[in-house]
């Protein structure tokens, strides 16, 4: 018996989100990789076994995540460079 999309129930299922098991269709499973930006400009080369399947939902949420640690990283930077400057002057 064929399996159907999470999100579109028309649609035979292709692949797994990774994350939440959600069945995913073509168009849904986007594949990223499991690197983040830092370790990603060291590697030399990108395999197919760090690529990653995650539904859209879970992309979003992955990417809301992503968006506030670096908002918090800039800010923790931000004031330690203000806080060097300040009391340097002082």
């Amino acid at each position: 018996m064929p399996k159907y999309c999470y999100y579109h129930p028309e649609t035979e299922a292709f692949k797994e989100c990774e994350n939440c098991g959600r069945i995913l269709c073509y168009k849904c499973s986007m594949s990223y990789w499991k690197t983040n930006a830092l370790s990603s400009m060291f590697a030399a080369q990108k395999n197919e076994k760090e690529k990653l399947t995650l539904c859209p939902s879970c992309l979003r949420k992955s990417r809301i995540r992503n968006a506030v640690i670096s908002g918090l990283l800039l800010i923790l930077v931000l004031g330690i460079i203000a806080g060097s400057i300040f009391f340097a002057i002082v």
